[in-house]
């Protein structure tokens, strides 16, 4: 008797563990189907080359990054990152385009649950995998009565670049337009680019949740399914004239078209 009842258990657990997994499958198949739909609305627009035109100055924007469920995601704590990466191009006929300059530029909001405001940071680098925010979380997560230079050290970023103080923004409309919009950002002067040869702008944005530590991170499981990458958005193609011309002669050449594909 007492056989066929731990028989009779055994079972009943492994059914109850058989609809949990399913039930666990169900909905991350659901979560990552809607994940796919939301990378899917998100897209960089208006990237366009900006005066002075000494130098390769690039704005741009992204549309469809703040749905709901991202701003709950922001709202609930969780740090989350927009990542730009920015490229000018030089046009080759017979050969792949050229990378002529390039940069990283991410910025990172957490939400202060108890203040009811929006802490940012931006860092812009070459390459994205030289931008780091330990810093900047660590210091967030014990900075009640603590010393920055102390918690730099205990986190080893004491010989790195310390940690920046948060902008803080209060209205969350305020906050979509920062993190959505890239504003003149300069990519160097003109000298040593070519001449009479067509150039263009490529952004491409990326949204990450950065993970926690536990007990806190099993929460990104569902939240990192709505991280996202935006393809390649590119500018028209503009030319570097000599920069000796007249101002109002360089515009207007500046804005003739140039029939070349952007790739």
């Amino acid at each position: 008797m007492n056989n066929l009842y731990i028989t009779l258990s055994s079972v009943d657990l492994s059914r109850r563990a058989g609809t949990q997994l399913l039930f666990a499958i169900v909905t991350a198949m659901s979560l990552l189907s809607w994940s796919s739909a939301i990378a899917g609305e998100a897209f960089v627009v208006d990237v366009v080359r900006e005066k002075p035109y000494n130098h390769v100055i690039v704005s741009a924007k992204i549309k469809g990054a703040f749905t709901p469920e991202i701003i709950e995601t922001i709202q609930s704590g969780v740090p989350v990152t927009f990542t730009y990466f920015l490229q000018l191009k030089r046009q080759r006929s017979l050969l792949w385009n050229e990378t002529e300059r390039r940069m990283s530029i991410k910025r990172m909001v957490k939400f202060d649950t108890l203040r009811k405001e929006y802490l940012t940071w931006e860092k812009r680098a070459e390459d994205e995998s030289d931008i780091d925010f330990s810093a900047e979380l660590a210091y967030m997560a014990h900075k009640n009565g603590k010393d920055k230079k102390k918690i730099n050290a205990k986190n080893g970023n004491e010989s790195r670049e310390p940690a920046k103080e948060p902008k803080a923004i209060k209205d969350t409309e305020r906050l979509k337009e920062w993190m959505a919009h890239l504003g003149g950002i300069d990519l160097g002067p003109t000298d040593g680019m070519q001449a009479f040869t067509p150039y263009y702008f490529r952004v491409k944005c990326e949204m990450k949740s950065i993970k926690l530590i536990p007990p806190f991170n099993y929460i990104l499981f569902f939240v990192s399914l709505w991280d996202f990458d935006t393809d390649w958005s590119a500018s028209s193609p503009f030319t570097i004239y000599d920069t000796s011309l007249p101002e109002t002669e360089k515009d207007q050449m500046e804005t003739r078209s140039v029939d070349t594909t952007a790739r």
